[in-house]
C-alpha cells in the first residue's frame, strides 16, 4: 500500500451545512434528494458534480457510498478534479466529491453513518481510517518481479523518505506521527482520565471483518511503529493500547474475539 486518501464531499462555502450522513450523501447523488432543504439546508434545487466515470475517484465513491444505486443522470460528469472542486467553490447550490488534495477553494462536509460521530476529511482522520470515506492508495507489480530495480523502488516508496514524498504531494503518508486530539465529549470516564494529556497516534491496527488476523495494512505498521517507539526512546510505561470493536457481529462474539491473540 503506497498511500492513503480520503474522498471529501464538497459544498460551496456559503452552504450553511457542515456535515451530511452518508445515507443523505447516497440520496442526494442518486437523485432521490434534489433541494437542499430536505436535509436541512437552507432550500433550493442541489446542482450535483460528480467525476467521470472512469476515473477511481469514481470507483471508490460508486462502491462507499451509492452501493448499488445508480449515480443521479443530473449530475455533471468533470475529468479533472481541479476543475470539479472550481465550479462547486464557484456555485452556492452545487454539490461534488473529490479526493482531499483538491478540496481548496471549496468546503469539506463532515461525514457520519448511523452510530457514528461525524467526522471531517483530516491527515490525521484519514490516516487512522475513522474517517467513513478513507481509501487505501495501491502500487502493483508482479509478485517476483524480474528486474531489481522494481522492488528497489517499491522499498523507497514505503520507506520514510519516499512517504514524505506522497506528502508533499497532498496524500497521507504512512509515517508515523504523535498528535494531541480531543477526545469526545461522550467518550467513557475511563478512556478520558488514561488519555488525559497523551497524545494519538496516526494510525490504527485493524483486522479483517470477524477475525483476529491482523489486516495487510496493519502489518508493516507494527514495524513502523516499533521504530518510531525506538527512535524517541519511549519507555514501556509511555504507550496505551486501546482496542474497539465495530458494529459487525454480536457482543458477545466481538467480546470473545478481543481476547483472542492477534495472528498476522
Amino acid at each position: 500500500m503506497l498511500a492513503l486518501d480520503g474522498l471529501a464531499v464538497i459544498v460551496n462555502r456559503s452552504n450553511s451545512l457542515s456535515s451530511l450522513s452518508k445515507r443523505d450523501i447516497a440520496r442526494i447523488f442518486s437523485g432521490e434528494v434534489k433541494d437542499w432543504k430536505e436535509i436541512g439546508g437552507s432550500g433550493g434545487p442541489i446542482r450535483l458534480f460528480a467525476r467521470d466515470a472512469k476515473c477511481g475517484t469514481f470507483d471508490t465513491f460508486k462502491s462507499l457510498v451509492l452501493a448499488g444505486k445508480p449515480l443521479s443522470t443530473d449530475a455533471a460528469r468533470i475529468e479533472d478534479s481541479r476543475e470539479l472542486s472550481a465550479k462547486v467553490s464557484q456555485d452556492s447550490a452545487a454539490i461534488g466529491f473529490v479526493g482531499l488534495p483538491y478540496v481548496l477553494d471549496a468546503k469539506a462536509l463532515a461525514v457520519s453513518e448511523s452510530g457514528a460521530k461525524a467526522l471531517l476529511p483530516t491527515p490525521l482522520t484519514v490516516s487512522t481510517e475513522d474517517y467513513l470515506l478513507s481509501r487505501r492508495l495501491y502500487l502493483y507489480t508482479a509478485s517476483n518481479p524480474k528486474e531489481p530495480i522494481v522492488r528497489r523502488f517499491v522499498d523507497f516508496a514505503l520507506s520514510k523518505a519516499g512517504q514524505d514524498i506522497v506528502a508533499a504531494n497532498g496524500f497521507v503518508a504512512q509515517n508515523v506521527k504523535a498528535q494531541a486530539v480531543q477526545v469526545v465529549a461522550d467518550a467513557p470516564a475511563d478512556y478520558k482520565r488514561l488519555t488525559a494529556g497523551a497524545e494519538r497516534l496516526s494510525l490504527n491496527f485493524r483486522f479483517r471483518t470477524g477475525s483476529s488476523v491482523l489486516d495487510n495494512k496493519a502489518l508493516p505498521d507494527l514495524d513502523r511503529v516499533s521504530s518510531f517507539i525506538s527512535d524517541l526512546k519511549y519507555g514501556g510505561n509511555d504507550v496505551m493500547l486501546f482496542g474497539f470493536a465495530d458494529s459487525t457481529g454480536t457482543r458477545d462474539a466481538n467480546c470473545r474475539l478481543s481476547k483472542i491473540e492477534p495472528r498476522s
